[in-house]
């Protein structure tokens, strides 16, 4: 593996080291300041949906910033920065903190990442050799894992061991201002990547004149057109498993640590599976393998009461998951031309957070209005599975012929 690799291996730790001990316990954070468990499922998908809006501006502001690198490091240094507040909020903002200035933190936070994600993948087909792409995303899902692992773990066990003192929200400050610490390296990482100006001169930049081209590509339209509702159907459920798990299931602090830590050590202990696979198997049917196990799982919440049970549920999960994201950003890699590459995969996150909110808003009508009740929350966890498997039955043909 090349230094490039490397480097961008280390980036991959320090990221998932903020989503571990940062962006995973915002919810929670939430339920913590005394707001709702809708709150707590929509503090997500609020800010994510302005995000994703806001970030299809990037292709323009990348064509006047004129380097890819400098784009993508000045995005993440920004998203390092936002932590910052968020250890001020934890400090000082309890228990009177506006849920829309927090809102609107978290909106630049998701913008940020947003905008640089495209133009990262763009990057990557410069210094990373077709023939070890899929050792080295591969590889780099397992990173991920580790470090949102350790991040997970650590602030969890702090959070456990102190909640309900007067230590607690100082806990909170402490772990987001690791996640700033993580980002921050992360910038510095992506800092010294190689980087040559005139790779930038052959992407396409206006973002109209590429939904055109598009619209008239089978392949392209297709996939996006997946994306959007396989992952409407995930967002029904998925954004309220966190209040269930601490609300209904009355998990501690720990346990909540312990469940989510199985989700990510399914991802990480499935890697080497994900790349024998790819070894053997096109990316296409990679894809469809982890979306056809990813679809049923949310109705085994419906025989879930033990934690045992709650862990070997989110190991699964993560397992298929693994499968289903390191294929989807081998599919971005391969199947994508690079002139097209950074508007579409900025369709993409647009795509998919839209999805999002509107799954996330249906689930959380549907639990406001039948007062957040244990049966709401089975419903839910039914409807989502069997639309997936609908979706993913109805695009079977299409996906396996994107070549």
């Amino acid at each position: 593996m090349n230094r490039n690799a490397k480097l961008s291996l280390f980036d991959a730790f320090c990221f998932s080291l903020m989503t571990g001990a940062g962006e995973t316990y915002i919810p929670a954070f939430v339920l913590f300041i005394g707001l709702s468990e809708v709150a707590s499922g929509l503090v997500v998908t609020i800010p994510l949906a302005i995000g994703s809006f806001l970030q299809l501006l990037s292709p323009f502001l990348l064509s006047k910033t004129k380097s890819i690198k400098k784009w993508v490091v000045i995005n993440i240094t920004i998203q390092a920065l936002i932590y910052l507040p968020l250890s001020l909020f934890a400090l000082w903002g309890y228990p009177t903190l506006d849920p829309v200035l927090l809102y609107l933190v978290l909106s630049l936070n998701w913008m940020v990442g947003f905008s640089a994600a495209p133009s990262w993948n763009y990057w990557m087909n410069y210094l990373i050799p077709s023939n070890e792409a899929s050792n080295f995303f591969s590889q780099r899902m397992k990173w991920l894992q580790v470090g949102t692992l350790i991040g997970l773990v650590g602030a969890g066990y702090l959070l456990h061991i102190y909640h309900g003192t007067e230590h607690h929200k100082v806990v909170y400050a402490l772990v987001f201002f690791i996640a700033f610490l993580a980002r921050a390296a992360s910038a510095f990482l992506l800092s010294k990547l190689d980087y040559e100006s005139g790779w930038l001169s052959g992407a396409e930049l206006k973002l109209k004149s590429a939904l055109v081209e598009i619209r008239q590509t089978p392949k392209i339209k297709n996939l996006l057109l997946f994306i959007f509702l396989f992952y409407f159907t995930v967002f029904i459920s998925s954004p309220f498993v966190a209040p269930f798990l601490l609300k209904k299931l009355n998990l501690s602090y720990f346990e909540f640590m312990i469940a989510g830590a199985c989700l990510f050590l399914g991802k990480m202990m499935a890697t080497p599976f994900v790349r024998s696979m790819l070894q053997k198997k096109s990316v296409n049917e990679v894809f469809i393998f982890g979306a056809w196990g990813l679809s049923p799982l949310p109705i085994l919440w419906l025989w879930t009461t033990e934690v045992i049970v709650v862990s070997i549920l989110q190991f699964i999960s993560g397992v298929f998951w693994a499968f289903f994201e390191v294929s989807l950003t081998m599919l971005f890699f391969e199947k994508i031309s690079m002139r097209l590459k950074i508007p579409v995969m900025t369709v993409y996150f647009y795509l998919q957070s839209t999805a999002l909110v509107i799954g996330s808003i249906f689930g959380a009508w549907y639990l406001r209005s039948h007062q957040e009740s244990l049966q709401a929350y089975f419903v839910l966890f039914v409807v989502g599975p069997v639309l997936r498997v609908f979706v993913v039955y109805c695009f079977r043909k299409p996906l396996s012929h994107l070549d």
